[in-house]
């Protein structure tokens, strides 16, 4: 009982000692200025002259890019947020005089921090390479997954599930390039294949043909380069014959010389023949 009592006593004390404060507590559209409770500024304007005991609060527009949300006493407007593309941000509300911008992610971009319902830092997309595919698209909230490709399958990076590698025989093709994880794989005709080993295989010929050619030509000019002027005795008669000295005729007897004098030249062996014959 004596507790109860030393309780109410205590309480009686508080609300006397903060009387005077609770009688001079201003309205809820009032602010309290000197004592004294002036009328709130409505949404959109700022304080411009306290009230006094004759006149009322003075208000005055929020201009620029500036704004107030709600009734206030406030002598200055709140700055509007900037939606600054630079960190990935665009204007989903335009700032007015009685509430601030909202901002949203650029496209491609997610949220990574808000305030008061308004992004107010965002970052890209995530990418996915080649060889990986997007197990989630990224949306304004979230960034994207991306998830590797398995075996048999590819994709560029930009699809949503992994294709699987083509199979040129089902095709009626043949397989130029297999597939990897993130390419397909190159099918041809084979028509075409074959006529390339035939062009291949007559290049081959043509160039073996040509360069035997050349080899042959070369040993007929280094045999022509060879030649010389053999006198030799046929059946007792002396005679000239254009030929290489290792090349004379089998029924050759004697052989008198093998040089590289003309045969016509005086004293030569061409030369009595022409005696001997009267020609």
């Amino acid at each position: 009982m004596i507790r109860s009592d030393v309780k109410i006593l205590h309480i009686f004390i508080f609300f006397c000692l903060n009387f005077e404060l609770c009688y001079s507590e201003c309205a809820h559209a009032e602010y309290e200025v000197d004592g004294e409770c002036c009328p709130l500024c409505a949404p959109g304007n700022r304080v411009y002259r306290d009230c006094t005991e004759y006149t009322s609060t003075t208000c005055v527009p929020c201009m620029g890019a500036t704004f107030l949300d709600a009734p206030n006493g406030r002598r200055l407007c709140f700055d509007c947020m900037i939606c600054n593309p630079g960190v990935g941000l665009r204007v989903r509300t335009a700032c007015t005089r009685t509430s601030d911008a909202v901002c949203e992610p650029l496209q491609e971009h997610y949220c990574t921090e808000q305030h008061r319902g308004s992004c107010i830092r965002a970052k890209k997309h995530t990418k996915c390479r080649p060889g990986e595919f997007i197990q989630h698209i990224g949306t304004a909230d979230r960034d994207a997954v991306c998830e590797k490709c398995g075996d048999g399958t590819f994709s560029d990076g930009s699809l949503q599930t992994c294709q699987p590698h083509s199979k040129c025989e089902d095709q009626g093709l043949i397989e130029v390039k297999p597939g990897t994880a993130y390419s397909d794989t190159e099918c041809g005709n084979k028509a075409p294949v074959t006529l390339i080993i035939c062009i291949i295989v007559a290049i081959i010929t043509i160039v073996a043909l040509a360069v035997g050619l050349r080899i042959l030509l070369k040993f007929i000019l280094r045999r022509r380069q060879l030649q010389v002027r053999a006198v030799y005795l046929l059946f007792g008669v002396n005679k000239c014959l254009m030929s290489c000295c290792s090349f004379l005729p089998f029924n050759v007897n004697i052989l008198f010389k093998c040089s590289f004098r003309q045969c016509d030249a005086p004293g030569s062996a061409q030369n009595l023949r022409n005696y001997i014959w009267g020609k």
